[in-house]
């Protein structure tokens, strides 16, 4: 069996879509959580935000947040809708933006946003 990766032209792959049928759909993993953590709910104040920078690395994991890499953590999917407009996130890629409800990423990865903030507790 040939199981190299075949690469198509869009026209090739238009026609391979529509030779699926109507009820052929791509799907991308959006992955849930898998520790069994149920994240804390959130208030929608920046001050509780803020907060959260200065609590250690175990509590933070404790109210679901996720570790990206020492002293970067991630907010748990659940929270999109709480984060506060305008507030300062940093990405997956250490950019910093202000967080803007319906345009900011909500894409998730095993539960958490692709972006959170940088604490400043130490383990």
């Amino acid at each position: 069996m040939d199981d190299r990766i075949q690469i198509m032209n869009m026209d090739e792959f238009k026609d391979f879509m529509e030779s699926l049928g109507p009820n052929a759909a791509i799907k991308t993993p959006q992955f849930d959580r898998n520790d069994g953590i149920q994240p804390v709910l959130p208030s929608t104040d920046s001050g509780w935000f803020d907060r959260l920078k200065t609590l250690p690395p175990e509590t933070l994991k404790q109210i679901g947040c996720g570790i990206w890499e020492e002293g970067h953590y991630l907010y748990p999917a659940e929270w999109y809708d709480f984060i506060p407009a305008g507030y300062e996130i940093v990405d997956i890629n250490n950019e910093v933006e202000l967080f803007r409800k319906g345009h900011t990423d909500n894409d998730r990865r095993f539960g958490m946003l692709p972006f959170g903030f940088k604490g400043e507790a130490k383990s």
